[in-house]
């Protein structure tokens, strides 16, 4: 018999997380199933190994997000028809649009990321911001275009843009703001 409130929530707590760990491992079974009829390469290329990260996220999220659990019910569908829906262009192009469906309300919602996004972000931005000064400079302090000075530049800025990547995609995994 329970007899306090603080002994209520932690029962509700329990009993919560004990549904979520049921639904996370039948789905868990269910992709290792789907995953031995589908190609190494197509595994890869539309990136099926952040599912399970997915279906977490939306797990940890449904018990204060509508959204959240109607998604849980979609990544099922989306686990039942994968192996099918792969080899037809149009089930494959409707896949891929509920995935990022799902994908897309974790990020604008719940502000959440897939893992090294903010390398690759700021590398790039490193990269090209690196190159557009680089070519600032060459223009404005020598007489004809010296290709060294951009080249140097960007590979400056990607390094600094890879650092401060390394550092935002730390600070995420510290909040649990990443997948």
């Amino acid at each position: 018999m329970i007899k306090t409130r603080k002994g209520l929530f932690q029962f509700i707590y329990a009993a919560i997380q004990a549904t979520m760990d049921a639904w996370t491992e039948n789905y868990y079974k269910i992709l290792e199933t789907k995953r031995q009829e589908i190609s190494n390469s197509d595994f890869r290329f539309y990136n099926l190994g952040r599912l399970p990260l997915i279906a977490g996220k939306s797990m940890e999220n449904s018990a204060s997000c509508d959204v959240c659990r109607n998604n849980l019910a979609e990544l099922d569908t989306l686990a039942a028809m994968l192996p099918q829906c792969l080899n037809d262009a149009a089930e494959r192009k409707d896949f891929d649009n509920r995935k990022a469906a799902v994908e897309n309300h974790l990020k604008k919602v719940h502000h959440l990321r897939p893992a090294h996004y903010y390398y690759a972000f700021y590398s790039f931005l490193g990269l090209v911001g690196g190159l557009a000064t680089g070519s600032i400079l060459s223009l404005l302090f020598s007489k004809n275009f010296n290709a060294d000075v951009p080249l140097l530049c960007s590979i400056l800025g990607l390094f600094a843009g890879q650092i401060t990547g390394k550092w935002k995609d730390r600070k995420g995994y510290k909040r649990r703001s990443q997948y």
